[in-house]
């Protein structure tokens, strides 16, 4: 046998001394020359086609077919028109470099295209003014989201999909048409269905799963038959004319059949299959899993899901729908409200969290021990026990009232210590309340007499603080400085987290604590709030416009005209926003079709997507409006949520809480259970009360719809907390008729002023991002240059010297449009190539080292390995230099005869003249 692999004869096929060559006259008459001909290519190609439109499609149909925002563009027309550019440059004979680039430009433009034709930009006339106002939203976009603020602009979201799918769709499918490689198509946009219908219902998943899987399928067999009818054509080996189709018909028997065992498969949707995987792999990236759901928060859910996620952000969204399917289970002695998380900072766009801190217990130990507080705690508070089985998988646990006790270990989530620097001085000048003043004043004093130790410093403090840092002069004796932290009298969770995944049938038991303190005792609680308390549960946001504060105060104020305290304000507040009747500026009561009294706020799940850059509870408390010019209403999320702010600005320590409510329409008489719907979830407020604690206030009317369980009613009876949940309202509802008209007299409701509009060029974000942004695609582009380098390294590990520098030369040959031959031998594909960029003689000696170590089993010296890497050196870049068009030194041929005689033979330069002849392969 020769060094050259042969090729063994079939159908009588005569093969050459050389193994190579083939009697022409039996080729011809073996093969059809249909497979060759245009018709024929062309039809190979719209098979080809018509699977990937198959695979291509299908994600985005599924992903149109999610309906993640209100208004978004056609999904399936970008998808497809990049299949079908990837087509046409594939075909082209342009390098891939360039290629790839013009593939690229053409998404931009058929993105831009797309995005810009959408409703949220579609009332600017002019090209120019919508894209402008894209350019304006992605920046804000990227400001919230170094501020790791909240965003609910959905025209980001939009971009950003639709960039993604181009993305996802060109490259891997040009691999497809150009290098028959499947695999990252597959991958890419396998993940993309995967992750769609992971945040869905399973309605459309079905349909979806069984055409990708089906067309994944019928792509892997047509791009293996693809290459192999490569390989037999570049031989010459014969195979029938209808090879393909006949294939064909064989691929789509057996994916059929691969269809109906993938049924029995884990489903995406489906919380334990692949809900456990998707939390294994986002579990070490919690903060950014986190902050992606806060830049995406406005997304729609008008199809249905879980409005509430209990995480870091609540957001008022716009229209939702109620998500179908069984929460959890509760076996509970009264009725109430479940409490999931509690939100303390206003965003205006909705509630995030201040800091926090977590801290591990349960079991045997009592969660308020974390508290290390002996004291009794605050009063009139009574215990709730209650046993929850979980239905679903849950990120928080459920508890009802705040947690005091539980069965299993967990992560007790509650806020940061307040911190305060208290500097010491005679004045008392700088100290955040007048008590600490005071004890700034009284520090000074005594030390002005003798030192004084840390006992009799934090004597002279006011309750509730420890000192935590202490800042003295350069004597180290005289006090300059207080570093002060003030913390709850008692446990103030804010979540409950598993330790672990919770999945269904989960069940545990925790006892809570909620108020029963009398209206009188509340009246009387008065207004010395605790530091920690006034530091995080007053703030309203610096962006509220001051336009939006004074509307707001002036409501507050007016609602609360007649209170005598703060508990008498919270009521009042609360009975305005569920119960007082709409007033026509005649003052009289404005009637519904049915003749009843119609409501201020009459609740509705059909609410707008707040604006853009407006307060969203000032919009909804008097911009919102119906077709017939009065206020629209909302959901539990915005009386809630408009109940803590015009409590805040009004000084009174309020927070939102969301969870789910327990009442007469979710009670089970058979189980004497609570069954909790997803469609139960629901928010309300949280007021402090000193020496009381928090205390519930719920300001949702009574819903009546079929979607929604009727959540309102008097469920804070207990507590004395229901004087406005009269089935029968007064006609002139909380206010009373007088009250109303000097309501409208005021000009609160009726404001057309523009002041909520923000001027976009006055932030200098633009000119930020010029710089910016370079940054970041630099970053990119060192990252993904990083990135390909390892992965260039590790696929050539394991591989001696001269196979790496062969290995790695061939793949630089490829990509610069010199594939190798796989019936071609080492000198062969040498030859080649040394031909095409110049440098014949380097690649004979790479090729001739090669040969002799693959196949002849020499073993070469370090001299011999280090002429073939320089070889390997020079050929490479030459094969760079190919690639990027860039023009090329002198042929070594050329350069040899210029050169000193002393080189031409290579001693000068340690090199050995090349070996003539054909080399191993």
């Amino acid at each position: 046998m020769t060094a050259r692999s042969q090729i063994e004869p079939s159908r009588g096929q005569r093969l050459s001394g050389s193994g190579r060559e083939i009697d022409g006259a039996q080729r011809e008459a073996s093969r059809s020359p249909a497979p060759t001909s245009r018709g024929w290519r062309g039809l190979e190609a719209a098979i080809t086609l018509a699977i990937l439109m198959v695979v291509v499609l299908t994600v985005a149909d599924s992903i149109a077919a999610a309906a993640w925002v209100e208004d978004s563009p056609d999904l399936l027309l970008v998808a497809g028109l990049g299949l079908v550019v990837a087509g046409l440059l594939a075909a082209s004979p342009l390098r891939w470099p360039v290629a790839i680039l013009l593939g690229l430009l053409a998404g931009a433009v058929v993105v831009l295209w797309q995005v810009l034709t959408v409703d949220l930009v579609a009332d600017q006339p002019l090209f120019f003014e919508r894209f402008r106002d894209l350019g304006v939203r992605l920046d804000d976009w990227f400001r919230q989201a170094f501020r790791s603020d909240l965003a609910t602009d959905n025209l980001p979201f939009i971009f950003f999909v639709s960039v993604a799918l181009w993305v996802a769709t060109f490259p891997t499918s040009f691999l497809v048409w150009r290098r028959r490689n499947p695999w990252p198509l597959l991958i890419v946009l396998g993940v993309m269905l995967a992750f769609n219908v992971r945040y869905l219902s399973g309605r459309q998943w079905d349909l979806h799963f069984a055409f990708f899987v089906a067309g994944a399928g019928l792509l892997i067999m047509r791009t293996t038959l693809l290459g192999r009818m490569a390989r037999w054509r570049a031989t010459g080996t014969p195979y029938p004319t209808y090879l393909s189709l006949s294939f064909l018909a064989v691929t789509v028997v057996a994916v059929a059949a691969l269809v109906g065992v993938t049924r029995a498969l884990p489903r995406p949707d489906r919380p334990e299959a692949f809900s456990n995987f998707w939390s294994g792999v986002t579990a070490p990236f919690p903060d950014f899993v986190d902050q992606l759901q806060d830049l995406f928060s406005g997304i729609d859910l008008s199809r249905g899901g879980s409005i509430h996620d209990f995480g870091d952000s609540f957001v008022m969204q716009g229209g939702i729908s109620a998500k179908r399917g069984i929460r959890v289970r509760v076996d509970s002695p009264e009725s109430g409200l479940l409490r999931g998380a509690t939100y303390d900072r206003y965003t205006t766009r909705g509630w995030d969290r201040s800091g926090t801190v977590t801290a591990s217990v349960g079991g045997e130990r009592a969660i308020t021990a974390l508290s290390g507080d002996d004291e009794e705690g605050y009063r009139e508070r009574r215990d709730v026990t209650v046993r929850l089985s979980m239905e679903t998988e849950s990120e928080v646990l459920f508890t009802f009232g705040m947690p005091a006790t539980i069965d299993h270990e967990v992560s007790v989530v509650q806020p940061e210590p307040a911190r305060v620097r208290l500097g010491v001085n005679a004045a008392g000048g700088g100290a955040p309340s007048a008590e600490l003043a005071l004890a700034s004043q009284e520090i000074a004093l005594r030390q002005t007499v003798e030192p004084l130790t840390d006992e009799q410093v934090l004597a002279l403090l006011p309750e509730g603080y420890d000192v935590v840092g202490v800042e003295r002069d350069l004597e180290g004796e005289a006090l300059r400085a207080l570093e002060l932290e003030s913390r709850p009298e008692q446990m103030d969770v804010v979540a409950l987290r598993p330790l672990d995944t919770v999945e269904r049938g989960f069940t545990y038991r925790v006892t809570g604590t909620v108020s029963d303190a009398l209206p009188a005792a509340l009246r009387a609680a008065g207004t010395d709030y605790p530091f920690w308390v006034r530091d995080r549960f007053l703030q309203l946001p610096a962006s509220l416009l001051d336009s939006d504060r004074a509307r707001l105060l002036a409501l507050a104020r007016l609602v609360t005209t007649d209170t005598d305290s703060h508990y008498d304000a919270a009521v009042a507040i609360s009975g305005f926003l569920c119960c007082s009747v709409l007033a026509g500026e005649d003052g009289q009561p404005v009637l519904t079709a049915d003749g009843l009294p119609r409501l201020r706020y009459p609740f509705s799940r059909h609410v707008q997507s707040p604006p853009r850059h407006v307060d969203t509870v000032a919009w909804w408390l008097f911009d919102h409006r119906d077709a017939d010019g009065y206020p629209a209403g909302g959901y539990y999320d915005y009386y809630s949520s408009s109940m803590a702010v015009l409590l805040r600005s009004l000084g009174i320590p309020a927070r939102v809480t969301a969870g789910y409510v327990l009442n007469e329409n979710n009670y089970d008489a058979r189980t004497d259970t609570y069954i909790v719907q997803v469609a139960h979830t629901y928010s309300w407020v949280e007021v402090f009360f000193p020496s009381y604690g928090w205390v519930e206030f719920d300001p949702t009317p009574r819903n009546t719809g079929e979607e929604f369980a009727d959540i309102g009613g008097d469920r804070l009876s207990n507590q004395g907390l229901a004087p406005f949940r009269s089935e029968s309202l007064d006609a002139g509802g909380l206010l009373g008729v007088e009250g109303l008209a000097a309501f409208f007299a005021a000009g609160i409701l009726v404001d057309d002023s523009p002041a909520s509009q923000v001027d976009e060029g006055t932030d200098g974000g633009g000119q930020r991002w010029l710089i910016l942004g370079p940054l970041i695609g630099l970053g990119l582009i060192v990252t993904a240059g990083g990135g390909t380098a390892l992965a260039w390294r590790v696929s050539l590990r394991g591989l001696s010297p001269i196979e790496r520098t062969w290995k790695s030369t061939q793949r630089l040959s490829r990509f610069a449009g010199l594939p190798a031959d796989p019936a071609a031998t080492p000198s062969e594909y040498a030859a080649r190539v040394g031909a095409a960029v110049g440098a014949s003689a380097s690649a004979r000696r790479l090729a001739d080292s090669y040969a002799r170590q693959r196949f002849g089993g020499k073993r070469l010296t370090d001299r011999e390995i280090g002429e073939a890497r320089r070889s390997g050196g020079i050929l490479r870049s030459r094969l760079l230099r190919h690639l990027l068009r860039l023009p090329q030194p002198l042929p070594e041929s050329v350069a040899k005869k210029s050169a000193p005689r002393a080189q031409d033979d290579g001693r000068a330069s340690g090199e050995q003249p090349p070996t003539d002849g054909p080399s191993e392969r």
